[in-house]
């Protein structure tokens, strides 16, 4: 979706066949099973959300964090345009019963302490730049260069992107 916003359809075709052009696998499975997959030598590269990574970093699980030794965190674009960030929205239904208590919920969850809370527990960078980065997140690169495009640029472009990775030959 990026690639095609910041440099039009036919660069964002040819990076989307060389993505598929280098898969080690038809993709499958979810962010764990890429991971789970990098870690036993299936492929030297996967991606996934870096909080699943930081999830197998703090598992209670020896294999899984003998696995996650095998593993690095990398965000691409650092000298570009930044790196593609998921971001988690939170609404209130127009028909809500509580939407005092949803209000006070929504402001602290965005607040520096909700977000000190919830990034460190999730290991996910936080939203609200007054908060604290955690140690674990601090260790895979902070601060990181954001992809600054517009969230509507992003659904704008999302068709796009499905039919360039259909005529791409994604599986």
């Amino acid at each position: 979706v990026q690639r095609a916003a910041h440099h039009g359809e036919k660069s964002a075709l040819t990076w989307a066949k060389g993505i598929v052009g280098n898969m080690a696998r038809p993709p499958k499975g979810n962010d764990r099973k890429q991971l789970e997959g990098a870690a036993l030598g299936a492929c030297d590269i996967a991606i996934a959300n870096s909080y699943y990574f930081g999830a197998w970093v703090t598992s209670d699980q020896p294999e899984i964090i003998d696995m996650s030794k095998k593993l690095g965190v990398f965000f691409p674009n650092q000298n570009e345009r930044g790196a593609h960030m998921n971001i988690s929205g939170a609404g209130i239904t127009k028909h809500s019963k509580n939407t005092a208590e949803a209000v006070q919920l929504l402001e602290y969850l965005s607040s520096s302490d909700g977000q000190d809370f919830y990034a460190n527990i999730n290991h996910e960078y936080p939203v609200n730049p007054s908060a604290n980065v955690s140690e674990l997140v601090k260790s895979w690169g902070h601060p990181i260069k954001e992809d600054s495009i517009a969230v509507e640029q992003l659904g704008k472009n999302n068709p796009l992107a499905i039919k360039l990775f259909d005529r791409a030959d994604w599986k």
